[in-house]
């Protein structure tokens, strides 16, 4: 397996680049301990490493142009469903944290986006009840953006979840409380 490399011309060609979006998701199959370790490396490239990569790649254009940062996360950033994805996510979340105390000084806006599932083919089965709609996201981003917002937490889903983190950990896992 080839280790990810950060994106070395692409700053130079999109130099007029205002707004950075990192919108990467591979989903390993299995649990943490029991995933292909390569699946578990490639995770890491695609879903942590390349939106770390390219935010650095991207920092002075961004700087230049008091532009923005906008890493989408999602639900898993902090429920373990599809644990190994939500290890990738969580850390994601913590570098846009990270990136946000970092390039704030320097005029750079970082907005986290943390949608439910969305209606896209990525999403198994056939029943789309309850989903977001890709546009909607988009102008839900657009206008988080606009009024300077550090998180998006688009849906009931998002909220539910991202509130139950201040409770103990069985408002999150309810199986555990059995243990």
């Amino acid at each position: 397996m080839r280790p990810i490399r950060p994106p070395s011309r692409a700053p130079a060609r999109a130099c007029d680049t205002t707004i950075l979006v990192n919108n990467a998701a591979l989903f390993p199959r299995g649990d943490l301990l029991d995933a292909p370790i390569d699946d578990v490396r490639a995770t890491i490239d695609a879903n942590l490493l390349g939106p770390i990569l390219t935010t650095r790649a991207f920092a002075p254009v961004l700087r230049s142009v008091k532009g923005a940062v906008v890493n989408v996360g999602s639900v898993p950033s902090w429920l373990a469903v599809g644990k190994a994805h939500s290890v990738f996510k969580a850390g994601l979340w913590m570098a846009t944290n990270a990136f946000r105390l970092e390039l704030a000084p320097q005029g750079v806006h970082v907005l986290g986006v943390y949608p439910g599932p969305i209606d896209t083919p990525m999403q198994p089965g056939d029943d789309r009840a309850g989903m977001s709609k890709p546009s909607d996201i988009a102008a839900a981003t657009f206008d988080a953006l606009e009024t300077g917002e550090f998180e998006l937490l688009p849906d009931e889903i998002t909220r539910r979840v991202h509130g139950a983190l201040s409770q103990p950990v069985t408002a999150l896992y309810p199986a555990l409380a059995s243990e």
